[in-house]
């Protein structure tokens, strides 16, 4: 299921609101393949498939940029090659353009949910009050996914908001893994007959059109207008799943109904392919990171010790290159696979002059990186 889902999605958008020419790098389905060939699944599983030796990757979620994600692998390069030398494993070496595949298909896997609990959707139909107005969830089409009920539910949105008033019925919100739940509840209820159900999990580039052509940039443009949020704020922790992301939506739709008609608009309708897209685009909206602050580059320099071993522009030469000069300094995501592949080499290093490993936090190596770069001759 992991391999038909990766291979029916494809990186290539461009970056919206962020960087309008920066395009993702590679499909998944290459970063799927290294992640075999290369030897993590020997240690690493993807939801449940693979090694139990390290984390299962498709169950932690790697937020942030992608040199957030490169700072997660970096900063367990030490303690992952311990493990590679204890069970026998040759260490992969990887090249800048392996180490994007492998970023973004680690950036990928997040988006997809587990299976849902039916039993604890059948609550939430009842809870949730859904029960009032569909009387019979067995109606509802077989094949139910996340993406029909979004589409079914936005669409019918602003006439189940003015029922539901009347009625005195709150608003159901749904939190976590709960519209899974409500989903595989209808999929075992449903006795009706199936319909055609948009079956990919959306593609980022198309959802940017999506994005401008139902109006959304009118209010989530990236302007000055704080009464509605920037959509490509890190901060907003929008690097959800696909089911979370449709759950913010539908939790939020209130607000927005009131918003159209503040403006006198109407409400846009989508199909699942357009809500699927749309829910890509935001959820890689901050694939890319933002421009470096090369103040604090130059402090985590001295902070991290790499002045230990490497010179910038000149001075006494250590045990590493001059990396002004370097020629694998050309981008971040060389310098990150060169830290990788010299792991071993930087570890008897440092300890020997008693260094500690780098940890990065969030943004720590955009800066970093961006530093080195930006005194590259």
């Amino acid at each position: 299921m992991r391999i038909f889902l990766v291979s029916m999605f494809f990186i290539v958008a461009s970056h919206g609101l962020v960087s309008a020419q920066q395009n993702f790098p590679q499909s998944p389905v290459q970063g799927d393949r290294l992640f075999s060939e290369k030897g993590c699944s020997k240690c690493h599983s993807i939801l449940g498939q693979g090694g139990r030796v390290g984390h299962d990757l498709g169950k932690i979620n790697l937020k942030g940029s992608r040199l957030d994600v490169a700072s997660a692998m970096l900063n367990n390069a030490q303690t992952m090659g311990n493990k590679m030398r204890e069970m026998k494993i040759i260490r992969p070496h990887l090249t800048g353009t392996e180490i994007e595949s492998l970023i973004a298909f680690l950036y990928y896997v997040n988006y997809f949910d587990e299976p849902g609990n039916s039993t604890s959707g059948k609550s939430l139909f009842k809870d949730r009050q859904c029960i009032r107005c569909h009387t019979d969830p067995s109606s509802f089409p077989r094949g139910m996914t996340p993406i029909y009920l979004a589409k079914t539910l936005w669409n019918h949105g602003p006439r189940m908001w003015t029922q539901m008033s009347r009625q005195g019925i709150p608003w159901p919100r749904f939190e976590g893994m709960e519209m899974m739940d409500l989903v595989a509840f209808l999929r075992e209820t449903a006795r009706t007959e199936s319909v055609a159900m948009y079956g990919s999990p959306g593609n980022p580039n198309e959802g940017k059109k999506v994005f401008r052509s139902k109006g959304c940039p009118q209010c989530h443009g990236g302007h000055d207008d704080r009464t509605v949020p920037n959509l490509a704020d890190p901060t907003l922790g929008l690097q959800v799943s696909l089911t979370q992301t449709v759950s913010r939506l539908w939790n939020h739709a209130p607000q927005m109904f009131s918003r159209f008609s503040e403006k006198g608009l109407e409400a846009p309708h989508f199909t699942e392919r357009e809500i699927a897209d749309l829910v890509a685009y935001i959820y890689f909206l901050n694939y890319f990171d933002s421009p470096p602050d090369l103040t604090a580059g130059r402090k985590l320099f001295a902070e991290k010790q790499c002045s230990t071993c490497h010179s910038l522009g000149g001075g006494i030469q250590g045990a590493g290159p001059d990396l002004s000069v370097s020629q694998k300094s050309s981008s971040s995501i060389d310098m990150v696979a060169a830290m990788w592949n010299h792991t071993p080499f930087m570890h008897s290093v440092m300890q020997e002059k008693e260094i500690p490993w780098p940890r990065f936090d969030r943004g720590e190596l955009n800066n970093l990186l961006g530093y080195i770069q930006s005194l590259k001759k």
